[in-house]
Parts: structure tokens; C-alpha cells; sequence
């Protein structure tokens, strides 16, 4: 499928479609969650905690491990004792009613330190360039189905140049596998946080804590 087929694409939400026109590389993933009404769950994506499962924690701790031993001998945009990489990082985007939620992502991902850069708006988002770098938009959906909701979550990057396109593009394959796994298990959380509010079994806070939460634009 190529670039201008990709970005026509029905299954694009209407959120991504406004913060980057086209894009390279994409995947997405479902999930069935027995609730009433799109609101709610739309809601938590913001507030559940993805780190709250190990798996998820340790495999970015693993991917930022080199980058922090790096950043003891070298400079580093990741100082020791950093937080991991976590949503409060991304640039939310926008929520359309209670259907569509995305965040957004500059840098230069294959980096060690993520290469991160601070973009301030939806708009500077959209408009934002710059030779060797990428964007990633994060977005999830929620629509009524039968007794319950069916929530989507679908990420898109795109890389803003061909010296962008070739290291992002060796990274994609290096990451894909495990990062489908981790926004499958993302989603799981919240389906879990919907459908049983009051049960954690992780043994560490679900909800993250409103410090950590993004602010809706």
C-alpha cells in the first residue's frame, strides 16, 4: 500500500488524519469491553497506568537500560533515575466527544534516549519538520457494540525524511513484535480498570496518578 493509499485509509481516525496527513508505518489492535457507554472507557485511557504491568515496565526498562548506562560515562538525555518513557511524555492531542483520544510523539525514537522534542500544540504538531526525525501518533477510538463498547487503538509514525525513513525502518523491525504485544496488553489493563474497577491483581496501582496525567486540549 503506498503513502497516499495508506493515508485515504477508512480505519485512520479522524484525530491522526488531522496531526499527520500521511504516514509510514502503522498497526493497530481491538479490544470487547462489557461497559454502557463509550465515555467511560474512552476516559481511562488517560488514567490507566500501562507500567502497572510488569511485563510492560520491564520491557522498557530493557529498552532504555543502554541509554542509561550510557548516560553515566556520556552526555544523555536520560539522567539517572528518569522515569521511564510513559504517556505523560506525548503531546495529547485532542478528544473528539467521547469517540476518538490521540497523543503525539517528535524525536528521534532508534535513539538511546528516544531523541525526544517538545512540540506545544496540536497545530505546531501537525506543522512541525525536521530532516532526520519522525512523528508518532498514538489514538484510540470507542464505539458502541452490542452489550458493549469496542475499543480500538491505532499508532501511526511518520518518518520526515529518507534518512528517517531508513533508521526508523530498522528499528520498526526490531521492535514491531514486542510493541503489538505491548498496546495488546495495554488495552487489556483497560479493559480490565472497565470491566473490574475495584480488582488489581499487579500489585501496583492501575490508575496513574493525576500528576502524571495529561491535561485534555
Amino acid at each position: 500500500m503506498t503513502r497516499s493509499e495508506m493515508a485515504c485509509s477508512e480505519s485512520r481516525f479522524e484525530l491522526m488524519k488531522r496531526a499527520l496527513p500521511g504516514f509510514d508505518f502503522s498497526e493497530q489492535h481491538e479490544t470487547f469491553i462489557r461497559a454502557a457507554t463509550p465515555g467511560p472507557v474512552l476516559d481511562l485511557v488517560s488514567k490507566v497506568d500501562p507500567t502497572a504491568d510488569p511485563f510492560i515496565r520491564r520491557t522498557m526498562l530493557l529498552r532504555e537500560l543502554p541509554g542509561r548506562i550510557a548516560g553515566r560515562f556520556a552526555n544523555s538525555n536520560i539522567p539517572r533515575g528518569r522515569p521511564i518513557l510513559e504517556l505523560a511524555d506525548f503531546l495529547n492531542l485532542g478528544r473528539l466527544s467521547d469517540r476518538e483520544v490521540a497523543f503525539g510523539l517528535a524525536g528521534h525514537f532508534w535513539q538511546l534516549d528516544y531523541g525526544l522534542i517538545q512540540v506545544p500544540s496540536m497545530d505546531a504538531f501537525s506543522a512541525w519538520h525536521e530532516n532526520g526525525a519522525a512523528k508518532v501518533v498514538i489514538g484510540f477510538a470507542a464505539n458502541p457494540l452490542g452489550n458493549g463498547v469496542r475499543l480500538v487503538t491505532r499508532t501511526e509514525v511518520s518518518c520526515l525524511d529518507s534518512k528517517a525513513l531508513r533508521e526508523f525502518g530498522a528499528y520498526w523491525l526490531l521492535i514491531r513484535l514486542v510493541s503489538g504485544f505491548l498496546r495488546k496488553r495495554w488495552l487489556g489493563l483497560i479493559k480490565a480498570s472497565a470491566e473490574h474497577p475495584l480488582s488489581n491483581s499487579l500489585g501496583r496501582p492501575i490508575i496513574a496518578s493525576a500528576s502524571s496525567r495529561p491535561t485534555k486540549v
